[in-house]
Formats: C-alpha cells, sequence, structure tokens
C-alpha cells in the first residue's frame, strides 16, 4: 500500500485491521483465518521436549510438518485474496486501496459502484451474462459471475432487477422448453421442430383468421419460402451463432501442440456454440448434448482417437478445422 510498509501477512496477523474504513472482507478473511486456525488444531512449531522414543519423535515431528504446509497453503491463499483487495480495480484497472472492495468469486476484487455502472449497462444493452473483465498481460479473467453474486453484490435498482430476472427466467424456460414470446400477441409460442426457423402461432392464427407464423431467429413476421433454413425473408435476419463463429478470435490450446484455432466451436453433434478454456487437452464434452468432440479437427473424440491414438495433446491425424460456415443440425 502506498505510504505504508506493512506487508500483507502483517495485515492478517495483526489483531486489529489498522484503517476502519477498509473493506469487510479483510475483516472477514481475518476472522477465517482464526476460525480455521483454531478448528485445524494449527500451532506454532515448538520443539519436541523429550520424547519418549524415537518413533514418537518422528510422529511428533511428522504432525508438525503437516501442520506446517496446512497452514503455509491457508495463509498464501489468505494472502493472495488481499492482494486482489488492496490491488487494482477489477472492472476499471483504478488502483483504489482508499476504497472498499468486493471479493468475486474468480478471486479478483471490484469497487461495488464500478460493478453496479458495469452491470447496468449491460443489462440496458440487453446483456445479461456477466464475466470478469480484469486484464493480466493483456488477457481477460472471463469467468462468468453468477447472478445471486450480482444481486448480492451490485446496488441495482428494483427495475433493473426485475429486468435482469425476466431475462434469465426466458432463458431458462427457451434453452428447456424451446419457447419464445410470439413478436404480434407475446404469448409464450414453443418450437417443435429444431430444424424449422418458421415457428405458428395458434393465438395469432385464430385471431387474425389466417396462419401466423414468425422468424424463430429475428422474431419478425415470416418472409420468404418456408424452406429456408439459415435465415427468413427478412434483411435484417441474421444468424447470430453463425455470426460469432465467422468473427471469433483465433486461441492457443496452451497445454496442447494446437494454435491458431477458433475460439468457438460449434458442436458438430447438436450445434449448441462451445468454447474451450485453452487449459488440459484438446476434447471438449458439449453441455447441451454431452457428446465429447475434439476442438481441433471437430470429429467425435473416438474418431479423432482411433485415427491417431494417444494424440490428446499432439496434433490430430487432420489439419485444424476451419471457421465454421454452418451450423449443424441435431441428427
Amino acid at each position: 500500500m502506498s505510504g505504508s510498509t506493512e506487508s500483507f501477512e502483517d495485515i492478517y496477523t495483526a489483531e486489529e485491521i489498522p484503517n476502519p474504513d477498509q473493506s469487510q472482507n479483510v475483516k472477514v478473511l481475518k476472522k477465517q483465518w482464526d476460525t480455521i486456525s483454531k478448528s485445524s488444531g494449527i500451532t506454532e512449531s515448538k520443539p519436541i521436549q523429550s520424547p519418549s522414543s524415537s518413533e514418537q519423535k518422528l510422529e511428533a515431528n511428522r504432525t508438525v510438518e503437516i501442520q506446517d504446509s496446512v497452514s503455509k497453503q491457508l495463509r498464501d491463499q489468505m494472502k493472495k485474496q488481499l492482494e486482489s483487495l488492496y490491488g487494482p480495480d477489477g472492472i476499471t484497472g483504478d488502483q483504489l486501496e482508499a476504497c472498499p472492495k468486493i471479493l468475486m468469486s474468480c478471486g479478483h476484487a471490484v469497487e461495488p459502484t464500478n460493478l453496479t455502472e458495469y452491470c447496468q449497462q449491460k443489462i440496458e444493452n440487453g446483456n445479461f451474462t456477466f464475466t470478469c473483465p480484469y486484464l493480466n498481460d493483456g488477457e481477460e479473467c472471463n469467468k462468468e459471475w453468477s447472478y445471486e453474486e450480482i444481486r448480492r453484490n451490485a446496488f441495482l435498482s428494483a427495475k433493473l432487477r426485475e429486468k435482469f430476472e425476466e431475462a434469465i427466467a426466458l432463458k431458462t424456460m427457451n434453452k428447456i422448453f424451446h419457447v419464445k414470446q410470439c413478436p404480434q400477441c407475446y404469448t409464450f409460442v414453443e418450437r417443435k421442430n429444431p430444424n424449422d426457423l418458421s415457428v405458428k402461432c395458434i393465438i395469432c392464427s385464430a385471431v387474425n383468421e389466417q396462419e401466423y407464423f414468425f422468424c424463430w431467429q429475428c422474431l419478425q413476421e415470416w418472409k420468404g419460402p418456408f424452406a429456408l433454413q439459415d435465415r427468413c425473408g427478412n434483411k435484417n435476419c441474421r444468424n447470430q451463432d453463425l455470426e460469432i463463429l465467422k468473427s471469433c478470435p483465433l486461441i492457443a490450446l496452451l497445454d496442447t501442440k494446437i494454435a491458431n484455432c477458433p475460439s468457438i466451436r460449434a458442436c458438430p453433434t447438436c450445434g449448441k456454440l462451445v468454447s474451450h478454456n485453452q487449459k488440459g487437452c484438446k476434447n471438449v464434452t458439449c453441455d447441451g448434448c454431452k457428446v465429447e468432440f475434439c476442438f481441433a479437427c471437430l470429429e467425435l473424440t473416438s474418431v479423432c482417437q482411433a485415427k491417431k491414438p494417444k494424440s490428446w495433446f499432439d496434433f490430430c491425424d487432420k489439419p485444424i478445422a476451419p471457421r465454421q460456415t454452418s451450423i449443424p443440425k441435431w441428427n
């Protein structure tokens, strides 16, 4: 901290927090440390006094070593959390040591007002996915913050919370039941055929005494032939998933030999968009259909490994698949 020679270690071993305006997270961490220390039996290492036998001495030394190891791990964890609280803001990057910050689940700390403004801007723009924007050597943390965490820590107005919760409910309904609101009467309509973009609203069809179809993709009245699969006849109808596949950045799978690979893939089985966290092997499991496939060549893992056994971290038998230009349909 500026103007102070006190170390982070001193902060959480001192009996009192020097500055009463510091974040409550610091006090919580101090309390957690005291509780863990007592419940784990972690104490200062003391010399063994007059052991009755060499075995007792070895056992006692081993116990002290284990306690010291656990103690060090806990202290390192606490120190890392405190460094986040006293470091730059996770959203703006500003150095706000004097301001209380909130420690998020990803391990980075943010000032409550900055978190509120960040969430408010996202909600107003119709984006209801919140990820940590903290930059480290030019790379974003990008860990997702849950709704519960946002509601607990951000000062959202009742109107914004209601908008947020409605969007989450609609997103969940769409994921589970494949429903969207009809753009004309706003009733929820189920999409029975996942391969057909044209959806019939029975309410509007009954009221207007003629069949009414809307586009599942752009949520406008259907235009053009019903045989169209990627878009309807409306000029502004775009497949957002295809746009993402076309514009996503290239990445390297850091624990493998794979580089210059599109960061987003459409599952070759069901078409759901899938990303890779750049750690571990090159295979991923789709959270939609639960099928595992190779992120590099887009073959099923079983097929990729059959062609080149034990190549989990190596190049595939075939080249890296280019950007996908179509979304696979569930077969």
